[in-house]
């Protein structure tokens, strides 16, 4: 049985490594610039309806962006130190414009746009605690600093959004229900608001931090993106935000069973309260904390008793209707998808048994419900899941949707039970279809099999694809691979 279980495991592995596509791809082994210990930064670009890669590479000497459309040709723009400056050879902490070279060294990059004649980078150093937006010449090379944005207070970024030739920073101060959105146009002076989110009978409330130790539960959970499903081991927080294009929706949760969504308009800089009561079937309970999801347009709330769950599934905007869904160990069998699994390591098949209804509630009552899932034409489908042991066992997955460069030494989910379900929304029929878990489980197989010479992982969410950005300091090749999400 045990050799049945490894070979299973092996032919799982080769099927998910195959899930991945090479897009691109850049042999950095003949470059001059690997000679001494270089900077490397991957982004992806979109130009209407096509995808090409943009990969900054540096050293003390020379700066060079390189470019590979799907056809694999290839365009490379070159900037160098002035060898007649001699400021290039030093570096003032606190004036850090005045090397503009380091810059690039010292700091962290957000965003990159490319025209025909000039390309413009974000970059933050933290000791000025400043972005400096970066035009170089495509023709000549030189490269200046056109603008700069500097927050003297405790914030943390959130998201950063390119629309065109135009960048918008997100940022939240810390410990507090406001959001800073600055945009910048391409060559206008940068603009900045402070939305300041008025909870009202809420008050005392204030949305928790982005940052953190993902398995506080205290913190707030981002994506990027709505309507995904994502692994429940990210899930433990005490707030969830959904960003759809410009519009960010933060669900924010009371002690009585109640969920108010915060919406900013990040276009507009405005935002509006929606709020959703305590469902009727839950007034006689003692208060608690209901658990909580977004997909496009739908919110789904759900908690779990001694004997049961409640599921309630209601539009967005629609704060007085709603479908339910009741879970008791008599109907679940009916109810759900396949068998409630328990999941002690992602990667052991001996970790991975079928566990009784009554079980799952128990540990989800010591715990917390965890729900994902997405809407797909007329159904919702679902998974839900709780933590079967209190303390953290393994390395959290966290949140994988901030931004910049992730680096994974291992990769492990948290022990958790979870079932699947599937609901139809215009007749309430359940199990209408399978949950399909996108595409992270070959994901999370692809930076297992490759931990040892993997460097770096940038995940990029574009159209119907993930894009991952991988460099092997072996054979000094960075590589594009893209997942498809429904695979």
């Amino acid at each position: 049985m045990k050799v049945v279980a490894l070979l299973v495991i092996k032919l799982l592995l080769v099927s998910i490594l195959c899930a991945q596509e090479k897009i691109f791809e850049y042999d950095l082994s003949g470059d001059i610039l690997f000679a001494e210990k270089p900077v490397l930064f991957p982004t992806l670009q979109v130009a209407g309806n096509a995808v090409y890669s943009h990969l900054l590479v540096g050293n003390k000497k020379q700066i060079k962006h390189l470019y590979q459309n799907q056809q694999g040709v290839q365009k490379e723009v070159i900037f160098k130190k002035k060898k007649e400056n001699p400021e290039d050879t030093t570096f003032d902490e606190t004036k850090p414009e005045k090397n503009i070279h380091q810059l690039y060294f010292r700091s962290r990059r957000y965003g990159h746009i490319a025209k025909t004649d000039e390309l413009l980078d974000v970059l933050y150093y933290q000791k000025t605690s400043s972005y400096y937006f970066i035009s170089t010449n495509t023709k000549t090379g030189e490269i200046t600093i056109i603008d700069t944005l500097t927050i003297r207070y405790q914030t943390e970024l959130v998201d950063y959004i390119i629309d065109g030739t135009t960048i918008s920073l997100l940022h939240h101060i810390w410990g507090t229900n406001q959001f800073k959105v600055s945009k910048k146009e391409w060559h206008t002076k940068i603009q900045s608001k402070t939305i300041s989110i008025d909870l009202g009978e809420k008050k005392g409330f204030t949305i928790p931090n982005y940052a953190g130790n993902p398995a506080n539960y205290n913190t707030n959970f981002y994506s990027a993106e709505t309507n995904l499903w994502v692994p429940p081991a990210a899930l433990y927080h005490s707030a969830l935000s959904f960003r759809n294009k410009y519009e960010l929706s933060i669900l924010v949760n009371n002690n009585n069973f109640g969920t108010t969504i915060v919406v900013l308009d990040l276009q507009h800089l405005t935002y509006k309260l929606i709020n959703h009561n305590t469902p009727a079937e839950l007034l006689h309970k003692k208060g608690d904390y209901i658990s909580t999801w977004l997909t496009d347009s739908l919110l789904i709330r759900g908690y779990g008793t001694s004997d049961s769950i409640f599921l309630f599934l209601s539009k967005k905007n629609d704060t007085l209707n709603y479908k339910k869904v009741f879970i008791t160990k008599d109907n679940f069998s009916q109810l759900i998808s396949g068998e409630i699994q328990k999941f002690g390591n992602f990667w052991s098949a001996s970790n991975i048994k079928n566990v009784s209804f009554s079980e799952f509630l128990k540990k989800c009552n010591s715990n917390k419900l965890l729900i994902t899932g997405y809407e797909e034409k007329d159904g919702v489908y679902l998974t839900l899941a709780t933590k079967y042991d209190l303390l953290a066992t393994s390395t959290l997955l966290g949140n994988i949707f901030t931004l910049g460069l992730l680096n994974f030494s291992q990769v492990k989910q948290e022990p958790l039970y979870e079932f699947d379900l599937s609901i139809n929304l215009q007749n309430g029929m359940l199990k209408v279809g399978e949950t399909k878990k996108f595409v992270w489980e070959k994901l999370l197989m692809f930076i297992f099999a490759n931990r040892e010479s993997l460097l770096s992982i940038d995940f990029s969410n574009v159209d119907s694809y993930y894009y991952v950005n991988v460099f092997y300091p072996g054979t000094k090749k960075m590589t594009t691979y893209r997942f498809h999400k429904f695979l």
